[in-house]
């Protein structure tokens, strides 16, 4: 059993508590629409790792069609309750290592991989998910994913906050592996009576240059950089921002 297979489907209710315990930027709608590719009235957008679907109603207001896919059928069912109430989304619960059969290519404009990490597989499989979704994207369309910031970590060597969700605690404690350019993270469920769960698992490192060869080797050229998902938060190369969220455009 992976560590996927842990937090995403044996332990999904309580990732759905923790989902709905974070509040999304203010202004991502407009984030989202702002750097969304100029179309003839059309605009399909393809949510990769949609979870629980709390960008369906976003990503429905500015666009024609909206698919979600993820691997968890707990979560694809919280996200069909909100795409249920709205008229142009539809979810598909499939690993999204294996999606260049599930649509045509050139299918859609833009692809949104949020709070889904770059780096939560190896990197040869990074590489086959970005050429997939370059073929499953017209010439020009968007790409806009997020990864953890390995110069943050590089520097600060680690890091451990604690969230409390309602019915447990989250206690997430991350550092830095200089010997194999990693991520050792673990994330401690600490339940009532004190009872625990720990999933541990690591991450791979991306800095503005890996993210950079990486899109080139896959089909795609960097375009943007932010801190989040929010326009007011370019990255600032002089602030070790806890993420960098990427807007990629797809090589002609």
């Amino acid at each position: 059993m992976t560590w996927q297979d842990e937090m995403f489907i044996d332990l999904a209710d309580c990732f759905l508590e923790i989902l709905k315990s974070k509040k999304l930027p203010s202004d991502i709608k407009y984030f989202l629409q702002s750097l969304s590719p100029s179309t003839n009235n059309r605009l399909a957008i393809l949510d990769l790792g949609c979870g629980s679907g709390r960008l369906f109603p976003i990503l429905s207001e500015i666009s024609t069609l909206v698919v979600g896919i993820d691997f968890s059928p707990k979560l694809i069912e919280e996200a069909n309750g909100i795409a249920r109430t709205l008229p142009n989304v539809l979810t598909v619960c499939h690993d999204m290592r294996q999606i260049r059969n599930l649509f045509p290519s050139g299918t859609f404009n833009m692809i949104v991989r949020a709070y889904t990490s770059l780096g939560y597989f190896e990197p040869s499989v990074e590489a086959a998910i970005l050429s997939q979704c370059a073929e499953l994207v017209e010439p020009g369309g968007k790409l806009i994913i997020d990864t953890f910031n390995a110069n943050k970590f590089k520097i600060s060597g680690s890091f451990e906050r604690e969230t409390n969700i309602g019915n447990f605690s989250l206690v997430e404690q991350y550092k830095w592996d200089s010997t194999l350019n990693l991520i050792s993270c673990l994330w401690k469920y600490v339940f009532e009576e004190n009872r625990i769960y720990e999933i541990p698992f690591h991450l791979d490192g991306y800095d503005v240059e890996r993210i950079d060869a990486l899109l080139a080797e896959t089909g795609w050229c960097r375009e943007k950089l932010f801190q989040d998902f929010s326009t007011t938060s370019p990255l600032d190369p002089s602030i070790n921002s806890e993420r960098i969220v990427v807007v990629a455009k797809r090589k002609k």
